[in-house]
């Protein structure tokens, strides 16, 4: 591949391999997909930001998954999404910002302190 061009993942969903770019395009073509609920996380100074789902990326956000500047994680934790009608969902996430894997592992373990700490308030 040449250097100057995106390197687009391949990634698996749902037993269905396509490119990551892919995946978020069908999701934003038919916000029912089921990537779509698929979350977006920005990884900046050691602090994750949730940014929403798929359809809230922008250009921004599109041109770090093109640039290869991201992470997918097929998942990270169980919660409410828009699709998922009240029920715990699993859920993965595209981590913009690194291109570190480990970033998956934290971003679960972080979510699993957040879920602690609500469950003792």
């Amino acid at each position: 591949m040449n250097a100057m061009q995106p390197e687009n993942k391949l990634i698996e969903f749902q037993g269905e391999k396509k490119y990551l770019l892919g995946w978020i395009l069908a999701s934003q073509l038919d916000p029912k997909h089921r990537f779509s609920t698929t979350s977006i996380v920005r990884l900046a100074e050691n602090t994750f930001t949730l940014k929403g789902d798929v359809l809230n990326m922008n250009e921004q956000d599109i041109q770090d998954v093109g640039n290869n500047n991201c992470v997918y994680c097929s998942y990270y934790t169980l919660q409410k999404t828009r699709l998922s009608q009240g029920t715990y969902a699993k859920v993965g996430a595209i981590i913009l910002g690194t291109k570190d894997e480990k970033a998956c592992k934290d971003l679960h373990f972080a979510s699993m302190r957040s879920m602690i700490a609500e469950s003792k308030k």
